[in-house]
C-alpha cells in the first residue's frame, strides 16, 4: 500500500513537472527593440537629464 502511494505521488510529480516545462516552453520571447528605438530612447533620456541639470543649476544660483 505504501509503495502504491509512493508511486502515485512520484507519478503526480512527473506530470506536474512536464506541465510546468511545457508552459514555460510555450511562451513567446519578447521582441528586441530596434537600434532606432534605442537611439530615440537614449536621446530622450539625455535631453531630460540636461533639462534637470539646467533647472538645478538655475535653482542653485538663486540660493546664493
Amino acid at each position: 500500500m505504501k509503495q502504491h502511494r509512493a508511486a502515485h505521488g512520484c507519478g503526480l510529480g512527473v506530470v506536474l513537472s512536464v506541465l510546468l516545462f511545457a508552459g514555460c516552453a510555450g511562451e513567446q520571447p519578447k521582441s528586441q527593440p530596434s537600434t532606432k528605438q534605442i537611439q530615440e530612447d537614449s536621446d530622450r533620456f539625455f535631453q531630460q537629464l540636461r533639462q534637470e541639470e539646467q533647472e538645478r543649476g538655475a535653482g542653485a544660483e538663486h540660493r546664493q
